[in-house]
């Protein structure tokens, strides 16, 4: 029962969220040390936590392939938990041993939606944008309800620059979950890549109330209003970001979304350096991420890439 708890509220990805569902997988294993799904679900929690950096990568990690690595020593057949430890290869930028961890999950239980889910992810990563789309929607269809799965479909559409149809997921994800940050995020960041700016501040705005001010979504807030020619409102939202990294972890990389999009190219790959020197676990969107697209040009974010063990050439929708 505590197991199901974690699980629905890590569902719901937001900061409060995660923290009750970890919460209730430290509970379980508590209740019962040899109950292998609770350690996975322990590091499924330490990973989105530091996925979204509202841990740092850096304490979170470990303990995420900890808890992985503990289920597997219970269940060896535990897909939950292969899916968990690729998904620590993968923030650690760790390609081959990522992908292998994620096809062993995949065999040991083909209907696992978030091992196709988090598989998606890596191959948006590393640029293979049409398995990942394809990956995405197989997720979908196996857990159709789930707004972070559905969710999934837009953002890798959005990696592979199909900025239309991943609008529209992400504006079914929305009627269907109008409380879900996500969907907002990332149909705003698709409708600013789109230039439509209007309506893509109005959803990260949205985006910004329901999730308390998350980082993220004020890096894509300040991108979008200096895409938009609202260069005050940028600056403030810059502002805000290295305000906060004062008391708590920014991430580098969000920083340089946010100075991308201010016109501050040296100042945002300067955050990026910093990003590869602190493992920021979003680096490893670099090759992906439309917002860098002017940004890849540079040599110095093209060595950058090539020290993250990615290809250099761009992520593209034929990819």
């Amino acid at each position: 029962e505590d197991y199901l708890k974690g699980r629905f509220y890590w569902n719901k990805r937001d900061a409060k969220s995660v923290m009750t569902g970890l919460n209730y997988f430290q509970r379980s294993v508590k209740e019962d040390p040899g109950y292998a799904p609770g350690y996975a679900g322990l590091a499924d929690s330490y990973l989105v936590l530091a996925g979204n950096q509202w841990m740092e990568p850096a304490a979170a990690l470990p303990k995420a392939e900890q808890a992985a690595r503990k289920a597997l020593e219970i269940d060896p057949g535990l897909a939950e938990a292969y899916t968990s430890l690729a998904n620590v290869n993968q923030l650690e930028w760790h390609w081959d041993e990522a992908e292998r961890n994620y096809q062993r999950a995949l065999t040991l239980n083909p209907g696992y939606a978030v091992a196709r889910q988090w598989y998606s992810y890596f191959l948006g990563e590393v640029g293979r944008t049409d398995q990942a789309v394809d990956e995405a929607k197989r997720a979908a269809a196996l857990d159709p309800l789930s707004p972070i799965i559905t969710a999934n479909v837009g953002q890798m559409l959005y990696v592979a620059r199909r900025y239309h149809e991943a609008g529209q997921v992400l504006r079914r994800v929305i009627a269907r979950n109008p409380d879900f940050f996500p969907g907002y995020y990332l149909a705003g960041t698709t409708d600013v890549m789109e230039g439509t700016y209007a309506e893509g501040i109005t959803e990260l705005e949205q985006a910004y109330k329901l999730s308390n001010g998350d980082d993220g979504v004020v890096a894509a807030l300040c991108f979008a209003y200096g895409r938009a020619g609202r260069k005050g409102e940028a600056e403030q939202a810059l502002a805000r970001l290295k305000g906060a990294s004062g008391n708590t972890f920014v991430s580098p990389y969000v920083l340089a979304m946010a100075e991308t999009g201010l016109g501050q190219r040296d100042a945002a790959v300067r955050s990026l350096e910093l990003a590869y020197q602190r493992h920021d676990s979003r680096l490893g969107w670099i090759r992906s991420e439309p917002m860098f697209d002017d940004l890849r040009t540079d040599p110095r974010v093209k060595a950058l890439i090539l020290k993250l063990g990615l290809s250099e050439q761009p992520a593209t929708a034929s990819n």
